[in-house]
């Protein structure tokens, strides 16, 4: 959300004015770009309120139906306060970013019009399927980070709904000295670098290192796994605990490295020589992918959704099958035995990233899709 702020920002007589949800590190980011920035904390009985919390079958219903009560209560008192935050900053077109945000702009009856940004396979939600079928009535039409979303979105919405999909863009420049500062290591340095959300396959990650540490006998590689809980949504994510009692049990404490959320991205990338990108669902994007190829490291990425869509297999990465410990453990085993290999898929990665990803193309195209769903602004 940030780059597309930026890339936006670089367009003259644009302005930008952002409502959040919840406080946190983000409002300092765009602080710092000059951007109005107003917090309207989300109840905390939406906020925890997710997919994951809602079980099936009458008893799963049973069980749920104390936070749905508490939630629809809070939304009576938020929708009020939230139509008229949005009023106050008398926006031409109102862009919403994340699930929840397109449910309760839908909700609050918005005279500005309303679109939503799709970052999330919503077919995989079948409550929210629902709910964001039948808001759909009350926005324009959607922008999705890949096809792949731009066709489960179609599916779940309908062929009338307007689903444009456009790439996120990256600032190319950020990433592209990463690998010139790397210094000579013992080992190569394999890591997974993301949220701790439990689709995200650390579980795997940690699988395919156990089988390269103990049953591969290969001690020429350190596994790393970079990140931290960030959502606030209840059940989706592991801890650290989780994390490091899973590698203690795999025998792999003194194989692994657990590095905290780095606020510069950059330092998380420099800290690796291998990119592993292990999500077991289908992944809407693959940030981790594209921030990989941009830095000049190879990258294994998992052959499903919009992540598929990024990289040519062999070429600029090395695809692998969504949860296989196996596969995963192969493709890593390939690139430490071939440094050339590495150094060649680091090269192609970036030509890819900058013919493909650059930040600069993005505002364009999001201004196109304005320009078709809300022509009057």
């Amino acid at each position: 959300m940030v780059d597309l702020m930026d890339s936006l920002l670089a367009q003259a007589g644009i302005e930008i004015p952002v409502l959040l949800f919840n406080d946190g590190p983000l409002v300092g980011e765009l602080e710092r770009r000059g951007l109005p920035v107003r917090v309207l904390p989300l109840p905390p009985p939406l906020l925890h309120l997710g997919e994951g919390l809602v079980g099936g079958g009458l008893r799963g219903t049973l069980q749920v139906l104390p936070r749905l009560v508490l939630a629809g209560l809070a939304l009576v008192g938020f929708l009020p306060r939230l139509r008229r935050a949005v009023a106050a900053l008398r926006p031409d077109i109102v862009h919403s970013n994340g699930i929840k945000a397109h449910l309760l702009l839908c909700l609050a009856g918005l005279s500005a019009p309303l679109v939503w940004h799709i970052r999330d396979f919503v077919g995989l939600r079948p409550l929210m399927a629902r709910l964001l079928r039948y808001a759909s009535r009350r926005a324009r039409g959607a922008i999705t980070v890949s096809k792949a979303v731009g066709e489960d979105a179609t599916r779940v919405l309908g062929d009338r709904f307007p689903v444009w999909p456009i790439y996120d863009g990256i600032n190319v420049g950020q990433f592209a000295d990463v690998r010139n500062g790397k210094g000579p290591q013992a080992r190569v340095r394999v890591g997974l670098i993301g949220t701790f959300a439990r689709w995200k396959g650390h579980s795997v990650f940690l699988q395919a290192a156990s089988k390269l540490v103990h049953e591969r006998k290969r001690s020429d590689v350190r596994f790393l796994i970079v990140g931290g809980p960030i959502y606030d949504t209840l059940g989706s994510q592991f801890t650290v605990e989780e994390l490091t009692a899973m590698a203690a049990t795999l025998n792999l404490t003194s194989h692994v490295e657990f590095v905290p959320f780095q606020p510069d991205v950059t330092e998380a990338y420099r800290r690796v020589d291998v990119v592993v990108h292990a999500s077991v669902n289908p992944e809407p994007f693959g940030r981790t992918i594209v921030e990989g190829m941009a830095c000049g490291l190879a990258v294994v990425a998992m052959r499903a959704g919009g992540a598929a869509e990024l990289f040519t297999d062999g070429v600029d990465a090395v695809g692998a099958g969504p949860g296989s410990v196996d596969e995963m453990a192969a493709a890593i085993e390939r690139l430490l035995d071939d440094e050339g290999l590495r150094r060649r898929l680091g090269e192609n990665g970036q030509r890819t990233v900058r013919e493909r990803f650059d930040l600069s193309r993005l505002a364009s195209e999001v201004l196109k899709f304005y320009a078709e769903v809300a022509p009057k602004i």
